[in-house]
């Protein structure tokens, strides 16, 4: 496991939400507690940490803050507790990735591009949205992978926006999975176009992995731009960090520039040089799953690789 992901998923899981740290630390700090939390991870392999995800501490500790006189009993009520839980959580599915995969980086660099964890705190959901104008691409790339990865199925639909075009929406509701885009990977919550970029887990990987992360992003926010093939975005960091990691892949003469129709808005573009457009399609084709992006760089000359 990397060692950033690993230190932070510890500190992610071991420290829920305020309400339940104290009930947390009552439980760690009681021998009696604690060997009821090994039975139960030594019986179902299910981490306590885990457990703590899905319901709330405070209810663990309530249920089995009163120890009754006859131990077996004790047991038996817990475990059966706990295969209670064991059968939700088989309906479920839902599990957390322990390492940053070239999927996952892929994945975080399309909810960069084209997803978003709304904030909606008065009714407690957790809604994670990826939606794509390619229907193929939604179904056939993007489920698929967030099931292999998080272990979560959703159905695709098609809605239609204001400008009546139709984007195809991946949707699921998961409080872990929210958590996790957020808390560990540092995906913004809410409106994050301003102040979305690349975060520092990434920025000190390899450079292979980082081309995961910006074929993500090449696949839902990139695409005909000033005649050529690029991104408009208003988030200036994020255009510096794709740079970056196109700079160290060979890429040369890379400028980002404010684009004149959005200059109320704030918005800037990166274009890829015409004469490097060859080198740009063999760097990042294998690595993109949407056609949508290859059948554009295939129409600005780009040779089937």
């Amino acid at each position: 496991m990397d060692k950033v992901i690993g230190s932070r998923l510890n500190l992610f899981l071991l420290h829920n939400e305020s309400d339940s740290e104290k009930e947390l630390i009552k439980v760690k700090n009681s021998p009696k507690l604690m060997k009821i939390v090994s039975e139960i991870k030594k019986k179902f392999d299910i981490p306590f940490e885990t457990y703590s995800e899905w319901t709330t501490l405070k209810e663990l500790y309530n249920f089995i803050g009163k120890i009754p006189k006859d131990k077996t009993v004790y047991t038996n009520r817990i475990l059966g507790c706990m295969e209670t839980f064991r059968a939700v959580m088989s309906k479920l599915e839902v599990r957390l990735p322990n390492e940053i995969s070239y999927d996952l980086l892929y994945i975080i660099g399309v909810i960069i591009g084209d997803g978003s964890l709304p904030k909606n705190t008065t009714k407690k959901v957790y809604p994670v949205y990826i939606c794509g104008t390619n229907e193929e691409y939604v179904k056939g790339s993007i489920k698929p992978l967030m099931k292999t990865l998080f272990g979560l199925d959703s159905k695709v639909k098609g809605k239609k926006r204001d400008n009546k075009r139709v984007l195809f929406e991946w949707y699921r509701c998961s409080k872990p999975l929210y958590r996790f885009l957020s808390n560990i990977l540092g995906i913004p919550t809410g409106k994050k176009s301003h102040i979305v970029e690349m975060s520092e887990i990434i920025k000190k990987l390899d450079l292979e992995k980082q081309l995961s992360f910006l074929a993500g992003l090449i696949d839902t926010d990139w695409g005909n731009e000033y005649y050529t093939f690029g991104s408009g975005c208003v988030s200036r960091q994020l255009l510096e960090d794709s740079k970056a990691i196109l700079e160290k892949s060979g890429i040369k003469n890379l400028k980002i520039k404010d684009r004149p129709n959005n200059a109320k808005n704030g918005s800037f573009s990166l274009c890829i040089p015409k004469n490097q457009i060859i080198d740009f399609s063999r760097i990042v084709r294998k690595r993109l799953k949407n056609t949508e992006k290859l059948k554009i760089l295939d129409n600005l000359n780009a040779p089937v690789v």
